[in-house]
């Protein structure tokens, strides 16, 4: 089916994907602040997954040093109560994010990721 602008009862702005960006749209706003986010959240995401794999290699270098096997088992469990908790933290503070985000958005306000 193709679509166009002369096709009745179709609104240009929302065939137009640019048409957010224009000055002077109302959404101009929402749209600068929604990908401002977007691009907060992808640079917490990607310092979270930095971190959990710098651990993963120092916890495989530890276990290749490990001598017994409680260190071994020592060792692991550490690990799984670091991992459990960076993800608990990490999922913590990207719900209180998307919930200001939420809030600021509903509000008109600008988001600061």
């Amino acid at each position: 089916m193709d679509i166009s602008y002369d096709t009745p009862g179709m609104i240009p702005d929302l065939l137009d994907p640019l048409a957010f960006f224009q000055p002077g749209v109302p959404e101009t706003w929402f749209m600068t602040t929604l990908l401002r986010s977007v691009a907060g959240f992808r640079s917490v995401l990607a310092s979270f997954i930095a971190e959990r794999l710098q651990e993963d290699v120092e916890t495989r270098q530890a276990l290749l040093l490990c001598t017994s096997l409680s260190e071994l088992q020592h060792v692991q469990a550490r690990f799984v109560q670091r991992a459990v908790s960076h993800y608990h933290d990490e999922a913590a503070n990207l719900v209180e994010r998307a919930g200001k985000l939420a809030t600021d958005m509903r509000s008109g306000r600008k988001f600061d990721a």
